[in-house]
């Protein structure tokens, strides 16, 4: 078809590219590598697994998120008749006796003597039977791809089949993976645990391990207000971000922008948007990373 042109007059030719589409001899570039790179990105993301990052006596340590039954926050232990170097007492979860034990001790690692912790990290062994270890605080959650992490050389460790190997962390920090079969199968394990859950038939063990399996791991925190979010709608935990771009709005609750490798992810108040008012920045202040259809977004508060 024709367009006649206002100021020139002159007749300028409108392309029918639907039409020219179908002809014989029209090709299209494309991009042969484009949806290849989209299937490798996809598959790197489903290789991505969750991982607890907590302290205990002044190292970091890390697990399979997936794997840890329940994290238990302030556990009334009481003393045993079986307590040890590597027990600290018992405690009861849902009517349950558990085993507080020492991680320290069961990895055969230098610590200084305590006599409880704030923490406590639950673990089903295969026959059902549950285990609690002791921890110091909550450090982070990651994501990452179980091939990046490093191996962790076994020379002059005790017990150097209990880490799985050795995850980096921001600022250069690392932590230790926890082979967790392996812990479960420790004989100082396995005997507390009988000991304290002596009566756990078979049928009831293969119970509880699919129930312990089929349970979702949430995450519990304070913002201040207490919270409950599925771990599974959670990309990780970190520390504040040293480098941010402050682009404070209050009205939108947003603090800023900073980039998290590669991504620009803004920054919100998650107290404020919650209308609780702004917190105060604190040592302990963390950033929930969740990334929505278009956008990741990190949300701090202060527990």
């Amino acid at each position: 078809s024709l367009l006649r042109g206002a100021e020139e007059s002159r007749m300028i030719y409108k392309l029918d590219l639907a039409f020219m589409s179908g002809l014989p001899g029209v090709l299209f570039a494309a991009d042969p590598n484009a949806q290849v790179l989209k299937d490798e990105a996809l598959a790197a993301k489903s290789r991505l697994l969750h991982y607890l990052v907590f302290e205990c006596d002044g190292r970091n340590f890390c697990i399979d998120a997936s794997v840890v039954t329940e994290l238990v926050d302030g556990p009334e232990i009481t003393a045993s008749d079986f307590a040890s170097d590597c027990c600290f007492g018992v405690t009861s979860v849902r009517g349950t006796k558990v085993p507080a034990l020492n991680l320290s001790e069961v990895l055969g690692l230098d610590h200084l003597r305590q006599t409880s912790k704030p923490q406590l990290l639950l673990l089903t062994a295969p026959d059902g039977r549950v285990c609690g270890f002791g921890y110091d605080r909550m450090v982070a959650i990651q994501r990452q791809d179980p091939d990046s992490l490093l191996a962790a050389p076994g020379y002059g460790l005790p017990h150097p089949e209990l880490l799985a190997g050795v995850m980096n962390l921001e600022e250069g920090q690392q932590a230790l993976l926890l082979d967790h079969p392996m812990l479960l199968q420790r004989p100082e394990v396995k005997s507390y645990t009988q000991v304290y859950q002596h009566d756990v038939k078979p049928a009831q063990a293969s119970h509880d391990v699919t129930k312990a399996m089929l349970r979702h791991a949430c995450l519990l925190f304070d913002a201040p207000t207490r919270f409950v979010a599925p771990l599974s709608q959670i990309v990780e935990i970190m520390s504040m971000p040293q480098q941010l771009i402050g682009l404070s709005q209050p009205e939108t609750h947003l603090l800023g922008q900073f980039n998290l490798r590669g991504e620009q992810v803004p920054l919100i108040c998650l107290s404020s948007l919650l209308g609780e008012g702004a917190q105060v920045q604190a040592e302990a202040t963390r950033v929930l990373i969740v990334r929505g259809e278009r956008l990741c977004f990190g949300f701090w508060f202060t527990p």
